[in-house]
């Protein structure tokens, strides 16, 4: 009696994208992806390069999504930290950071306040000069999808981030031994937004935050998200590409507007 074998069909039956998003990714590292930089639109020039929207508005430096400045974008922040930044003048064409100098730099004996206003680099004859960044990495929840960002407050945002890291080091709870901790960065949500600023005739905006829910049982699998992002960024595997349109889009030039 003759057996017939029959082939496996490899013929695709089925759309299944979680076996071949397994079978199939590719190898990339962190310096295959580009970190968005959430900006506030501050002028025409900059509502050029978003492709649209208001002055005012939040767009998102990769994807070129708009959200209204008014209302804002929901963040959970998950890690901070803070830098001094070292730029070329905008007329020298450069575009990118000199130098990026961890906080434990000595900014007093490295720079002296300039005619201009600018804190000036004195140790060469670069004529640069340093900017103060606070840098808040954060997991942006839309409504279409939830992705990491980078929101760089410098200038007149340094209120703002003083007074952001002030919400989060209010966010507290006890221990079962009634010990009070405070709670990860990413334990809470917080709504962005853009506030105008008129000083003279001088009109911007900055970035204004509310706290909003905490994070549940029922988030497991955003909170792992931010925690694993918040990890990355600690351990500095995160590539951040600093730039004139990413880290100073949300600030007006200081040659611009009063600070």
């Amino acid at each position: 009696m003759n057996q017939v074998t029959k082939k496996k069909s490899t013929e695709l039956s089925v759309i299944d994208f979680e076996a071949d998003a397994s079978e199939f990714s590719a190898e990339l590292t962190s310096d295959d992806f580009a970190l968005p930089f959430l900006n506030i639109i501050q002028n025409t020039s900059q509502q050029k390069k978003a492709g649209g929207g208001q002055i005012g508005d939040i767009f998102n430096s990769v994807t070129g999504e708009i959200h209204p400045g008014k209302d804002g974008v929901t963040v959970v922040p998950c890690f901070y930290e803070r830098v001094y930044i070292e730029w070329a003048d905008r007329d020298k064409g450069v575009g990118k950071p000199v130098n990026i100098y961890p906080l434990s730099w000595d900014l007093n004996s490295n720079t002296s306040l300039g005619s201009d206003g600018k804190t000036r680099y004195i140790n060469d004859n670069s004529g640069n000069y340093v900017e103060d960044t606070a840098q808040h990495y954060v997991m942006v929840v839309a409504r279409e999808n939830t992705y990491p960002a980078l929101v760089a407050m410098k200038s007149s945002n340094l209120t703002t981030s003083r007074q952001w890291n002030t919400m989060k080091q209010g966010n507290t709870a006890k221990n079962k031994n009634g010990q009070v901790y405070i709670k990860p960065d990413f334990s809470k949500m917080y709504q962005l937004s853009a506030s105008e600023i008129t000083k003279g005739n001088y009109t911007w905006y900055v970035w204004k935050v509310q706290p909003g829910l905490d994070l549940s049982e029922k988030d497991m699998s955003l909170y792992k998200a931010c925690r694993d992002f918040a990890k990355a960024a600690k351990a500095g595997a995160v590539n951040v590409e600093h730039g004139e349109d990413n880290t100073k889009a949300s600030s007006v030039d200081l040659e611009q507007a009063p600070f």
